[in-house]
């Protein structure tokens, strides 16, 4: 799914990803749209907007895609959506400087259950923890915070983030839940250990853009972090040991800034959103692949190592 400025989403079959094929367009939204996200079993899409809704759509066939509810809450637009891992809940973001938690259980009667607001600027993003416990929201207030959200009609809120210079625009967890990636208008992006969520420890603070980190998202398989921003360039950092993260790889062709980064779940490509008007797939390079496989050039790389890592080239036993 894709959403633009032109108030329009468009589903693509990716079954070839060089050939994508369009299958629909969804119109709706009274204004830009900003965001989208499928539901773990992939048949509701969450889309928000600049008319202050965020909205669900049957997508059960995707050729025709059918509303089922606008959320009408935020007082402001709506600048973020995701679901919970196990689909029943959706949280929004909005610059009414508030997130919000809804039961989507029944997507057809959506219902608020709760409002964190706590932040004092635009809520950027909003994300859930893998085992969907924890609730990373990033601000423009220059913080990003952690929430328990294990009861959504009464969430905790656990810790503020706030060694960012400027807005904070990205949050992300690892695959594990042990790791959070903050990425903000300051130019850097950070890695957080949140075993204990009510206490963040910083691990890895590294300049990721020229001037403005717009997105950040962990591999599948966490072994990388890619970044996004203002230069027009995705970078591809190796998150696999605390400390500065070595950079492995860049992605560019872009022709003006990258707004929001998607893995495919072999962490073997990455779908990038981008201001001039168009969405790349692109594929990580061999080299890439391998020199995060070497990170630690003194190791000897397994046969099974690399099949991890790039089953589809013949083994090399080498680093």
């Amino acid at each position: 799914a894709t959403v633009s400025y032109d108030r329009s989403v468009i589903l693509w079959d990716l079954g070839d990803p060089r050939h994508p094929v369009e299958l629909s367009v969804i119109l709706g939204h009274n204004g830009w749209v900003l965001d989208a996200a499928f539901s773990p079993d992939g048949k509701v899409l969450a889309t928000s907007g600049y008319d202050n809704t965020a909205r669900l759509w049957d997508v059960t066939d995707p050729r025709r895609p059918s509303q089922l509810s606008v959320l009408d809450r935020h007082t402001s637009w709506v600048n973020e959506v995701a679901f919970s891992p196990n689909g029943h809940l959706l949280a929004t973001a909005s610059a009414d400087r508030t997130a919000r938690l809804w039961d989507v259980t029944d997507p057809r009667r959506p219902s608020q259950l709760s409002v964190l607001d706590r932040h004092t600027s635009w809520v950027n993003e909003v994300a859930f923890s893998p085992n969907g416990h924890l609730l990373a929201t990033a601000s423009a207030d220059r913080t990003a915070r952690l929430w328990d959200v294990t009861d959504p009609r009464r969430p905790r809120p656990l810790a503020a983030i706030t060694a960012h210079t400027d807005y904070v625009w990205a949050v992300a967890f690892s695959p594990d839940g042990r790791r959070l990636a903050t990425g903000a208008y300051d130019g850097t992006a950070r890695i957080w250990d949140i075993t204990n969520p009510s206490r963040p420890a910083a691990t890895a603070s590294f300049p990721a853009d020229e001037k403005w980190v717009f997105d950040v998202a962990f591999s599948p398989d966490g072994r990388t972090l890619a970044t996004a921003g203002w230069d027009t360039t995705v970078h591809l950092w190796d998150v696999t040991e605390p400390g500065r993260p070595p950079a492995i790889g860049t992605i560019t062709g872009h022709g003006d800034w990258v707004q929001a980064l998607a893995w495919t779940p072999d962490s073997h490509s990455i779908a990038t959103a981008s201001d001039d008007y168009t969405v790349r797939i692109s594929r990580i390079g061999d080299a890439d692949l391998i020199a995060a496989a070497c990170a630690d050039p003194s190791k000897q790389i397994t046969d099974a190592e690399w099949q991890r890592h790039i089953s589809d080239v013949p083994y090399q036993p080498v680093c």
